[in-house]
């Protein structure tokens, strides 16, 4: 296993890849918990 890392400004950053790719269900919970990270906290939205 190869570990690689790139360069962003002054920080030398690990290149990760995810191997699962499925696609999962949130619910209505999981829901409600990304439009209030929508509203009130934009830095922590990955999509």
């Amino acid at each position: 296993m190869e570990i690689t890392y790139h360069w962003e400004g002054d920080y030398l950053i690990l290149d990760l890849k995810l191997s699962d790719t499925t696609e999962y269900q949130i619910g209505k919970y999981g829901r409600m918990r990304k439009r209030f990270l929508e509203e009130n906290h934009r830095a922590f939205i990955r999509i």
